[in-house]
Protein backbone atom coordinates (compact mmCIF):
# COMPACT_ATOMS: atom_id res chain seq x y z
CA UNK A 1 0.00 0.00 0.00
CA UNK A 2 0.97 3.64 -0.41
CA UNK A 3 1.81 4.29 3.26
CA UNK A 4 4.16 1.29 3.42
CA UNK A 5 5.92 2.33 0.25
CA UNK A 6 6.39 5.88 1.56
CA UNK A 7 7.74 4.49 4.85
CA UNK A 8 10.23 2.35 2.91
CA UNK A 9 11.30 5.25 0.68
CA UNK A 10 11.92 7.47 3.71
CA UNK A 11 13.81 4.73 5.51
CA UNK A 12 16.04 4.06 2.50
CA UNK A 13 16.74 7.75 1.82
CA UNK A 14 16.93 9.18 5.34
CA UNK A 15 17.27 6.23 7.70
CA UNK A 16 14.09 7.16 9.53
CA UNK A 17 10.32 7.08 9.05
CA UNK A 18 8.53 10.20 7.82
CA UNK A 19 7.03 12.47 10.44
CA UNK A 20 3.24 12.72 10.48
CA UNK A 21 3.49 16.11 8.75
CA UNK A 22 5.78 14.69 6.06
CA UNK A 23 3.48 11.70 5.53
CA UNK A 24 0.44 13.94 5.12
CA UNK A 25 2.37 16.28 2.77
CA UNK A 26 3.45 13.30 0.67
CA UNK A 27 -0.10 11.97 0.48
CA UNK A 28 -1.43 15.37 -0.63
CA UNK A 29 1.40 15.76 -3.17
CA UNK A 30 0.73 12.33 -4.66
CA UNK A 31 -2.99 12.98 -4.93
CA UNK A 32 -2.52 16.37 -6.63
CA UNK A 33 0.17 15.01 -8.96
CA UNK A 34 -1.98 12.01 -9.93
CA UNK A 35 -4.91 14.29 -10.75
CA UNK A 36 -2.70 16.48 -12.92
CA UNK A 37 -1.10 13.55 -14.74
CA UNK A 38 -4.40 11.70 -15.24
CA UNK A 39 -5.85 14.56 -17.29
CA UNK A 40 -4.08 13.19 -20.38
CA UNK A 41 -6.13 9.94 -20.56
CA UNK A 42 -3.26 7.81 -19.29
CA UNK A 43 -3.62 4.30 -17.91
CA UNK A 44 -3.73 3.81 -14.15
CA UNK A 45 -0.32 2.10 -14.25
CA UNK A 46 1.21 4.98 -16.18
CA UNK A 47 -0.19 7.53 -13.72
CA UNK A 48 1.07 5.51 -10.75
CA UNK A 49 4.56 5.21 -12.26
CA UNK A 50 4.71 8.95 -12.93
CA UNK A 51 3.54 9.79 -9.40
CA UNK A 52 6.11 7.53 -7.72
CA UNK A 53 8.84 8.81 -10.04
CA UNK A 54 7.98 12.39 -9.09
CA UNK A 55 8.04 11.51 -5.40
CA UNK A 56 11.45 9.85 -5.81
CA UNK A 57 12.79 13.02 -7.45
CA UNK A 58 11.49 15.17 -4.59
CA UNK A 59 13.09 12.86 -2.02
CA UNK A 60 16.43 12.93 -3.81
CA UNK A 61 16.46 16.73 -3.93
CA UNK A 62 15.66 17.31 -0.25
CA UNK A 63 18.39 19.05 1.76
CA UNK A 64 18.30 16.19 4.25
CA UNK A 65 19.33 13.78 1.49
CA UNK A 66 21.95 16.05 -0.10
CA UNK A 67 23.74 17.35 2.99
CA UNK A 68 25.01 15.55 6.07
CA UNK A 69 24.88 17.44 9.36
Amino acid sequence: DEASRVQLAWHLAFGRPPTSDEASDVSAFMKRYAEAVAEGDRSKESVEMRVWSALARTILTRNEFLFVD
